[in-house]
Formats: structure tokens, sequence, C-alpha cells
């Protein structure tokens, strides 16, 4: 039965249930019925003990091509925060930017000793012009 002249080969008598076409070899199409699982829906927690564990990420990017130049994640950036340090002070060592642009309170203080030694200026913005944009693909990799 072809689907131009009926709709019935659409129709299943089981509930969520649809008809496919796959491609088993190379231009080799099969027909199949498939079921989709049903969707349980769970019980969401509102305890902060309970939710999901978002770490921080520390994120060097150039100012100029938003090109990712170091990448770190903690935990906790008060006890982990040296790993942002010991990344940061070997870039600047091979690389040696003109200014440290941060938006955060948190990341000026981390920086602001370095960055005093190595007699580069840092300088708070209200936004970094790439920071938006790889939130945003981080967090698109995860929602696939």
């Amino acid at each position: 039965m072809c689907c131009r002249n009926s709709k019935e080969i659409l129709d299943h008598e089981a509930p969520f249930t649809f008809l496919i076409r796959v491609c088993r070899k190379s231009g080799e199409w099969v027909d199949q019925y498939i079921t989709a699982e049903p969707d349980e829906p769970e019980f969401v927690s509102f305890h902060i003990q309970d939710r999901p564990y978002f770490p921080k990420v520390g994120v060097l990017l150039d100012h100029h091509s938003g090109l990712v130049v170091s990448f770190e994640m903690m935990k906790d950036i008060q006890e982990e925060g040296y790993k942002c340090i010991d990344r940061f002070v070997d870039y600047v060592e091979q690389n040696m930017p003109t200014k440290l642009l941060v938006a955060r309170v948190e990341t000026y203080y981390l920086y602001l000793d370095v960055c005093k030694q190595r007699g580069l200026p840092i300088e708070m913005v209200e936004q970094l012009e790439y920071a938006k944009g790889f939130r945003n693909g981080v967090f698109d990799q995860f929602v696939d």
C-alpha cells in the first residue's frame, strides 16, 4: 500500500507508533514502524543539595577574534582559582596581551595581583564581547 493513495499505512493500532523510512545500506531504504517511549514525569526538588551541579568555568578569550586561548573548570573559585591564575600566567608569558578585560568582580580580584606583578592593565567592563557567544556554544553542547 502506498501512502500517496491512502493514509492508512501511516496509522497504527498502537499509540505513539509511527511509520519511518530508514536507510539500511547506501541507496536502500526500508519502511518500518517505531514506537515512542512514553514520557514519564519526574519529581523536581527545589532543595539546593538536590539541584544539578554547574561548575565555574574560567575562560580566556581573545578580545579581537573571540578565540578561546585557555579554559579551566572548577568547583569553587575560592579554592581552585589558582588553576586559572596558572593558565593565565602561562598565556601571558608567551603572548603578553596589552590588557585584561573582565566583567565580574570576583574575576577582577582573582587576577589583580598577577596583573600588577606583570605590569598588565586590568579593566572592568560591563560586558565581554565574545562571552555570550561562548556561553551559548557551551550550553548548546549540553542541550542536544
